[in-house]
């Protein structure tokens, strides 16, 4: 089972939301999806992952990082679109402590004044 497919099991037993086929109800998201991603064999589009959150009653933030009853649970979010790469990046950057924050934060901003390769 995959990190995300752990929290959303998580996440549907505080929303006491028994069955996969619940989920699909208030989700929209064909059962089969449903079924596949919480056995770990696919990972959610963020379109998905927003509806499980909706459906849940918690954030996309605590069905991928695990944040599940925290204090800082955000209760509005914009949808937007990132990679799988961004969302790593993303995770490891909220894990890093301060030290390690101000180095990413230094190597993003160099990265937005270097001259761009693509054409």
């Amino acid at each position: 089972m995959s990190k995300i497919a752990h929290n959303i099991d998580i996440a549907m037993r505080i929303a006491h939301i028994k069955s996969q086929a619940e989920l699909h109800r208030l989700s929209g998201i064909p059962a089969t999806s449903i079924a596949r991603i919480l056995k770990g064999q696919a990972t959610p589009s963020i379109e998905n992952l927003a509806k499980i959150a909706q459906a849940c009653k918690t954030t996309t933030d605590a069905l991928i990082f695990g944040t599940h009853g925290s204090s800082k649970e955000i209760t509005h979010f914009p949808l937007i679109y990132v990679t799988q790469r961004e969302l790593t990046i993303l995770h490891q950057y909220r894990q890093a402590n301060s030290m390690g924050k101000t180095l990413i934060e230094t190597a993003a901003e160099t990265a937005e004044k270097a001259p761009s390769t693509l054409a």
